[in-house]
This record gives structure tokens, sequence and C-alpha cells, in this order.
């Protein structure tokens, strides 16, 4: 999710970005597997590896 901020000539500017975690559940509603993400296009790709780079921060593997 991305939130900008307008300003009055009515450009915009990106101020923040977010990004969730979804867990899928089973009937039974406890977590299941999904099919593995595997990126398509050099976006995908981009975003995929800062994803990978904030997690190896946050667990302190930097």
């Amino acid at each position: 999710m991305d939130s900008f901020v307008e300003h009055r000539d009515g450009t915009r500017t990106l101020v923040n970005r977010a990004f969730g975690v979804y867990v899928a559940l089973d009937d039974e509603e406890k977590p299941a597997p999904v099919p593995l993400f595997v990126p398509e296009t050099e976006e995908e790709q981009a975003d995929w590896d800062a994803a990978v780079k904030r997690r190896q921060i946050r667990l302190g593997k930097s």
C-alpha cells in the first residue's frame, strides 16, 4: 500500500510504502501451504530482492 501527500498544485509525492503479510488458512483455520511466489517481471524481482534485504536486516543477518 502506498501513501501520498497531495500538494496544492495537484502533484502527489510518495511518503510511505507498507507491505502486508497474509497467511492462508485451511478448513480448520490453521496455516496452510501456498504455491511459491516466482517473480515474473523486473519490477516484481526488484520488490522481491528488496523484501529479502528487509528480512535480513530485521533478522540481524545483514
